[in-house]
């Protein structure tokens, strides 16, 4: 009788624990939301997460490069569509903010930040084709500094390093712990190698903070840039540089460059008087200009160097 007694009381147990943890991971599932972005009528699609909800606004994280120089942004949750009209971006450190302008009965991810180490079992929220997905992966490193050779010559700083057999719809994705607790961002993936990286919890909440309050960490030129050197890059744009800098291949209709001098094609050797090599320099530059009225460039183009003069408020 008595083990007949501890054993309904074990097994009753256990059903409870299983019962919370799906009622958790439920919950969880009710902050995450699939995002559309349209533009010249194609679509990039990726993951964004509710942090917050204040005043009867929803606040979602994602990363800017999934809503960049989009015409129009769908937010999918829970069955609804929804127009996203509002939002802000700091696309030096790929994070965007969207603003709803009701709760949509979502619920924000449980705001309990955590660190990680090498090792850690980590699990990524998000979507794949509009289908929720949840996948498992390792932390391989941390405090990394990445550069991404592609058409953007991206950096990424402090970033965590990770293992998962992740897909393009990860894009904005939550990383949670096995506590659930938030520890980042995904940002950037490799599905040949299964390798991601994220960047980390606290620092992308203080970036979102900034963002709310429209502090940005650094100027936002608002353009698409990349290093002269990139031969293949430069060539594929159909630009023939002489000159080391750092080459503006977009121009955002929203930046402050796009109101200025610069062009398309035009090289960026020099921000007040620093030598800009490459996009790395360009962006840590740009870091100490927050306080600034307006910023000097020396820009070269049609075998000529020229200066305009960027206002900054």
């Amino acid at each position: 009788m008595k083990k007949v007694l501890l054993l309904t009381i074990f097994v009753a147990f256990f059903t409870f624990l299983y019962y919370l943890i799906n009622i958790n991971q439920s919950n969880v599932y009710k902050s995450i939301v699939w995002i559309d972005s349209i533009s010249d009528n194609k679509k990039i699609s990726g993951t964004g997460f509710v942090y917050k909800i204040e005043n009867n606004k929803s606040y979602i994280l994602t990363n800017y490069h999934v809503i960049k120089n989009s015409d129009s942004i769908l937010v999918s949750c829970d069955g609804k569509q929804i127009s996203v009209e509002n939002y802000k971006y700091d696309d030096f450190y790929d994070i965007a903010i969207l603003i709803l302008d009701d709760d949509y009965d979502l619920i924000p991810i449980k705001d309990n930040r955590a660190s990680v180490s090498i090792n850690d079992e980590i699990t990524i929220l998000g979507y794949l084709n509009s289908n929720p997905t949840k996948i498992k992966g390792k932390v391989e490193s941390i405090n990394q500094e990445i550069y991404i050779p592609n058409d953007y010559d991206e950096y990424y700083y402090n970033a965590i390093k990770f293992n998962a057999n992740i897909n393009y719809g990860n894009s904005g994705s939550p990383i949670l712990d096995s506590k659930n607790n938030l520890v980042g961002m995904v940002s950037v993936m490799d599905r040949d190698t299964s390798i991601g990286y994220a960047i980390p919890a606290d620092f992308l909440m203080d970036i979102a903070n900034k963002l709310e309050k429209n502090k940005l960490s650094r100027i936002n030129l608002g353009g698409t840039f990349t290093s002269t050197r990139n031969i293949e890059v430069v060539s594929k744009y159909g630009f023939s540089p002489n000159v080391d800098g750092v080459i503006i291949l977009e121009i955002n209709k929203n930046g402050l460059i796009y109101t200025s001098k610069l062009e398309v094609g035009d090289v960026i050797v020099s921000l007040n008087g620093k030598k800009i090599n490459n996009v790395r320099d360009l962006k840590k530059e740009l870091t100490k200009y927050v306080d600034y009225d307006h910023i000097d460039i020396i820009y070269y183009r049609n075998n000529k160097y020229n200066s305009t003069q960027i206002n900054l408020k």
